[in-house]
């Protein structure tokens, strides 16, 4: 059996303004301690989603079975995700 989006714990998106990022947290239906938003670093580009996860990892946000979602966007508006189980 596949996940779904109910199935995601914590979210790492690409760094964008701050109310895109809630927009993208409610249509993940997850509450903003699940996520890390880059403030103290701005764009960083495709390393936005790392940068997320190590700071999760450091701050002991996510536990053993926390299913991580890593967003990223590309030139051209082209989404992508991947999805690691921690």
């Amino acid at each position: 059996s596949g996940l779904s989006l109910s199935d995601i714990d914590f979210a790492c998106p690409l760094h964008m303004k701050k109310s895109a990022h809630r927009e993208l947290l409610g249509y993940l239906n997850l509450p903003e301690e699940k996520s890390f938003y880059l403030a103290d670093y701005g764009h960083c580009g495709q390393l936005d989603p790392l940068i997320s996860m190590r700071n999760i990892e450091e701050k002991k946000l996510v536990k053993e079975g926390d299913v991580v979602a890593l967003i990223a966007m590309g030139f051209g508006y082209v989404w992508n995700a991947s999805i690691v189980k921690w």
